[in-house]
C-alpha cells in the first residue's frame, strides 16, 4: 500500500476535526433540543420498567444520538463510494 504525502496530513486533519466536533456537541447545549421537552421522568427506582429507563436515558443524551447517526450515516456514505470508485487501468 503506497502512502502519499497528502494522505496523512489529510487523515489527521479529518480526526483532529472529528473531536473537535466531538468536543464541541459535549461542551455546548445542542441548538435543535431547546424546545423539547424530554418525557416526565419519575426516579429510577424498583417500580420502573427497562423502557422508562432506557427512554431517560436516550432523552438525557440525545444530542449525542444525533451526532452518532450523522457520523454512521457518513461513515457509510463514504463507504458506498470507496466500494463504488472507478479502478486505475494499472492495477
Amino acid at each position: 500500500m503506497n502512502v502519499d504525502s497528502r494522505s496523512v496530513p489529510a487523515t489527521f486533519i479529518a480526526v483532529l476535526v472529528a473531536l473537535l466536533l466531538l468536543f464541541i456537541v459535549q461542551t455546548a447545549p445542542f441548538p435543535l433540543m431547546r424546545g423539547v421537552s424530554p418525557p416526565a421522568a419519575g426516579d429510577a427506582g424498583v417500580s420502573s420498567t427497562i423502557g422508562q429507563q432506557m427512554s431517560s436515558f436516550l432523552w438525557r443524551y440525545r444530542d449525542l444520538d444525533l451526532v452518532a447517526q450523522a457520523v454512521l450515516l457518513f461513515a457509510s456514505a463514504i463507504g458506498c463510494v470507496a466500494m463504488l470508485r472507478r479502478s486505475q487501468e494499472g492495477r
